[in-house]
């Protein structure tokens, strides 16, 4: 837990010298559902506003990364497809992730641009179908994960239905 909260401190550090705010949460209403997403960070550039996702990896992770991890993308891609749903955007469609080495007293900040690809695009709408099909006819989509401890696992409202044998 302690390994967690120093990593967040890491982030806010990284935020407060790019003097960001923090954005207001993004969410899409699927019938009483919400996804609901909440960026670490927004700057304003010229007028202009872009997203940041903020985060706090190993030293020697730090030290091999040279671009963002699929995982990461996913999460700022999601962000970026809430923000492409609203009747206007609020955030540019191009984002920033900070990375930050843990285990640093004055961190280095690997700065990396991002920008939503149409084949994430496609997912994130195909989920949101399924989600769709879901609530209206019961029918679950064809499972991804290969296991209920799966990342994409984990925190599915249907994970229990999904791999009920």
């Amino acid at each position: 837990m302690l390994t967690f909260e120093i990593g967040h401190a890491l982030e806010d550090i990284g935020l407060d010298l790019l003097e960001a705010v923090k954005p207001a949460p993004m969410a899409l209403k699927i019938r009483d559902i919400y996804l609901i997403g909440s960026p670490d960070g927004c700057v304003r550039i010229d007028g202009k506003s872009y997203l940041l996702e903020c985060k706090s990896i190993k030293k020697e992770d730090y030290q091999l990364l040279e671009k963002p991890l699929a995982d990461h993308e996913l999460q700022l891609g999601f962000y970026l497809w809430l923000d492409s749903k609203r009747k206007e955007r609020i955030y540019e469609e191009i984002a920033f992730f900070l990375y930050i080495p843990k285990q640093q007293v004055s961190p280095l900040i690997k700065i990396f641009p991002y920008t939503l690809y149409p084949s994430n695009r496609k997912l994130f709408d195909s989920i949101v179908s399924s989600i769709r099909l879901f609530l209206k006819k019961g029918v679950l989509p064809e499972r991804v994960c290969v296991s209920p401890n799966a990342s994409l696992a984990r925190n599915c409202p249907v994970v229990e239905v999904c791999f009920k044998e």
